[in-house]
């Protein structure tokens, strides 16, 4: 949903929606409009668009009865395919540095507010899975795939002059001014990335061929996470 538009103006204009009796799917993350509009007439709600495509309704319309059993042996196929793995896994590693340089980690050991903390350089990844139990389906031909992996990156952050000066030596990272009251910092650290991957199949493949997938619609749909699992001053 827009930030720009007021929650008062998407209220009301869902409210105008339902009350001319048309069936209305409303998404939205904002948990205080969506309980709101739980109570409209008319309406189905979701969080997301996960959790729309993951309804039984859209479900059923993605997967038409025709290529219902198609898509489950499919399913059923790429986790066992090393060619499969091998070509999703390369492009994550290949692909998940640019997604994640300049976003913000959690806080710095000083308690500095999260939104100082940013990765601003990355080294090579290692994926730890790929969680084949949530693909998801969404038709024609294209599915999503949680996946984890770990990835050495560099984080700049901020910490008072104040805090520096009271540091041990070993322990005071290399800083350099920002201003007034601040060093700016780096260090080094590995993080968790928890993240989305979407891709294709061939239209023309069956679902026992190892080749199933077109190599050139992998790619990173979203980061659902950052975690700091070490770090080094």
């Amino acid at each position: 949903m827009r930030k720009d538009i007021p929650d008062s103006f998407v209220f009301q204009a869902l409210k105008k929606l339902a009350a001319d009796g048309e069936g209305v799917v409303f998404i939205s993350e904002d948990n205080q409009i969506r309980e709101a509009a739980k109570n409209l007439p008319n309406l189905q709600v979701f969080e997301n668009l996960k959790a729309f495509a993951q309804s039984p309704e859209i479900q059923e319309l993605l997967l038409q009865e025709e290529e219902k059993q198609k898509i489950e042996r499919i399913k059923a196929c790429l986790p066992t395919f090393q060619v499969v793995t091998k070509v999703l896994s390369e492009a994550i590693k290949e692909n998940i540095g640019e997604k994640v340089v300049w976003k913000h980690v959690g806080g710095d050991e000083y308690g500095h507010d999260e939104s100082d903390a940013t990765i601003t350089s990355y080294d090579n990844a290692q994926v730890y899975s790929l969680n084949w139990k949530e693909l998801l389906y969404y038709g024609d031909g294209s599915f999503s795939l949680p996946f984890t992996v770990k990835l050495g990156v560099l984080i700049t952050y901020y910490i008072f002059k104040s805090a520096w000066y009271c540091m041990d030596n070993d322990e005071a990272p290399s800083v350099t001014d920002h201003n007034d009251h601040y060093f700016e910092a780096e260090r080094g650290a590995e993080v968790l990335i928890e993240g989305i991957l979407s891709f294709s199949i061939l239209d023309d493949a069956s679902p026992e061929d190892e080749t199933i997938i077109d190599e050139d619609s992998v790619e990173i749909d979203s980061i659902e996470s950052i975690e700091e699992l070490s770090a080094e001053v």
